[in-house]
């Protein structure tokens, strides 16, 4: 089988006079299932002739290729095992890489139905490099939960779950965004000034305005500097966490309810001693 199906390939590249050569190894013991370590099934090489073989150079070189219903489709029956995998070690490599151009079509599917796969799994190891990597038309779909450093996701998109790497915050089934602000996740609490934040809040210039190439529409609130330069809050400075703007809103209310209460007092004071003037008077 090996040699038919080589002396098929050769015939291919003379037959459309190809300066390449193609390497199929099959392993006769394809179409059974084993567990023996290392066994390719099938492996393709796409590049120039020689005795030894050299890293293609050519963009369009292919190492394996399927056309049909399915072209190529990988299926994993042990654990941990993977359906596709793919390794690049060169520079802009891609270990998979999919591409589709039709209505409804996917470059790259992925279906897991047992406990703890993946439908499509990626991994980089080196600096600057992405595990997965999504561009064009409607960008990435997740159905029905997206887990940001959380593997075990309870909402729509769910990150993290601890300090360092979100602390929970989610998107909810209704699309409110959630931060995480148990008591459990805080600590070096300090005493606020809320009569000071009311006044630092009531010299903050608030303004209107849009975001640059954006047909969002208008927007309204404070520059991201002004914010940090008035409170101190957050770690960068072209940034406002919605936390913090909640809360300078939640203390400046509070500001503002005990002036209401000062002056409800002082009201009452003067209401009473006017109530005295007159009584007085009618008598």
């Amino acid at each position: 089988m090996r040699i038919t199906l080589y002396l098929m390939a050769l015939g291919i590249l003379f037959t459309q006079k190809t300066i390449a050569q193609i390497i199929i190894p099959v392993d006769p013991k394809m179409q059974v299932e084993t567990s023996l370590n290392g066994q390719v099934a099938i492996e393709g090489y796409s590049g120039p002739i020689g005795q030894i073989v050299p890293p293609p150079t050519n963009p369009g070189s292919i190492g394996v290729l399927g056309i049909g219903f399915s072209g190529v489709k990988g299926e994993a029956k042990a654990d941990a095992g993977h359906g596709v995998w793919g390794l690049t070690k060169k520079d802009y490599g891609h270990g998979v890489f999919g591409e589709a151009s039709g209505v409804g079509a996917d470059g790259v599917q992925g279906t897991a139905s047992g406990t703890g796969g993946w439908g499509v799994y990626g991994r980089a190891t080196g600096e600057g490099e992405w595990g997965g990597y999504f561009s064009g038309g409607k960008g990435l779909l997740a159905r029905p939960r997206l887990g940001v450093e959380n593997f075990d996701p309870q909402h729509p998109i769910h990150v993290g779950t601890a300090s360092n790497n979100g602390n929970g915050a989610h998107v909810t089934n209704g699309g409110i965004w959630t931060n995480g602000s148990s008591r459990s996740f805080k600590d070096r609490f300090q005493k606020i000034d809320a009569q000071e934040i009311l006044v630092k809040l009531s010299e903050l210039e608030i303004s209107k305005w849009t975001y640059k190439n954006s047909a969002e529409g208008l927007h309204i609130g404070p520059m991201a500097e002004d914010f940090y330069q008035s409170f101190g809050l957050g770690h960068d400075e072209r940034y406002i966490s919605t936390t913090d703007a909640d809360g300078i809103a939640l203390a400046a209310i509070q500001a503002l309810y005990l002036r209401l209460l000062e002056l409800e007092a002082k009201n009452h004071h003067l209401q009473t001693k006017l109530h005295r003037v007159l009584s007085k008077k009618l008598k």
